[in-house]
């Protein structure tokens, strides 16, 4: 895992909520076990440490949006959500609203704005 790649995933679960406690020591120890092959950064993640048992099993969501002023229609913007299934870290995600050359990367994680998690 990239430093950024590991910035970013420790700085996701930063909001408090219940069971932010397991996400937070699962991220220090994430491996990366696949990437994404359209060209975005997104990568899936694998955690061996024994996890918490999830307060609501399911998937969940937290979401972070990282919005440039546009100075034209093309300009990106994107946002990155963190996928928690059944308790463990599952995949940092990359995505965007319009397709751009230097997004080949994660954005720096003071640059992501972080939203509540969401139940799927």
């Amino acid at each position: 895992m990239s430093p950024r790649e590991s910035a970013l995933l420790q700085h996701m679960p930063s909001t408090d909520f219940p069971g932010v406690e397991s996400l937070r020591r699962q991220a220090e120890t994430a491996r990366v076990i696949g990437r994404c092959d359209c060209g975005c950064p997104s990568i899936d993640l694998s955690v061996d440490e024994p996890v918490d048992a999830p307060t609501e099993p399911g998937r969940k969501l937290i979401g972070g949006f990282m919005v440039e002023v546009p100075t034209n229609p093309y300009d990106p913007v994107f946002g990155i959500i963190l996928h928690i299934e059944d308790g463990r870290l599952r995949l940092l995600e990359l995505y965007w609203h319009v397709w751009h050359e230097d997004l080949r990367e994660f954005p720096e994680p003071e640059q992501v704005r972080l939203e509540h998690p969401s139940a799927d």
